[in-house]
């Protein structure tokens, strides 16, 4: 649940659920495509692989969405106080409903009209961008659900040094790991992919 104690909602463990599968398939379409791209790697990828992908991609962006939207009108319709303090501090008061409208443009509107096109979904400099902004903004979500915990009275949005470092640091041990599996374990990497 939320660090704030007193909300509590019944598809909060369900949306971070599918938020935790639409990142992860972000980041899978990124490294699948950087491996695609790396010359003497031979992937066995083709286009109709990362087109699928892509769908599966668009898939999860829509219902990261609609996981949102059923949560937010069942407390709307609902309108407990305990239940409607959390999302009106996060969605309509300053600063945290710029950083709201950011999540919600970058995480769902981008993806959407670009991800509609087909030819989009092959080409790996746009994907590999729109992947690398999913992720940027699913970190600015989780953001936007611990900040106002943490700076009741913020004016500004409370970004700093450290949140950057340890997104850096976090980022990295996770590409260490990748780069060291795929050196301890290469050819059972590309026999599988080869089958």
């Amino acid at each position: 649940m939320s660090l704030d104690p007193h909300w509590y909602s019944t598809l909060f463990g369900a949306y971070h659920f599918i938020k935790a599968l639409y990142a992860g398939l972000g980041g899978l379409i990124i490294l699948a495509f950087i491996l695609h791209l790396r010359s003497g790697i031979n992937t066995g990828l083709t286009a109709s692989h990362f087109h699928n992908i892509g769908k599966l991609l668009f898939a999860f962006c829509l219902m990261w969405a609609d996981f949102f939207y059923v949560q937010f009108v069942v407390i709307w319709y609902g309108n407990i106080s305990e239940e409607t303090g959390y999302v009106i501090e996060r969605t309509m008061l300053a600063p945290w409903n710029s950083l709201a409208w950011a999540v919600f443009i970058i995480c769902f509107g981008l993806p959407f009209v670009i991800l509609l096109n087909k030819q989009i979904k092959t080409k790996p400099i746009p994907m590999l961008v729109i992947c690398g902004l999913i992720l940027v903004g699913i970190w600015m979500e989780h953001f936007l659900l611990l900040g106002p915990v943490y700076t009741h009275d913020a004016t500004s949005l409370p970004f700093n040094f450290a949140d950057g470092f340890i997104t850096l640091g976090f980022l990295s041990l996770m590409v260490l790991s990748v780069v060291y599996f795929l050196k301890l374990f290469p050819e059972t990497y590309t026999a599988r992919m080869q089958a």
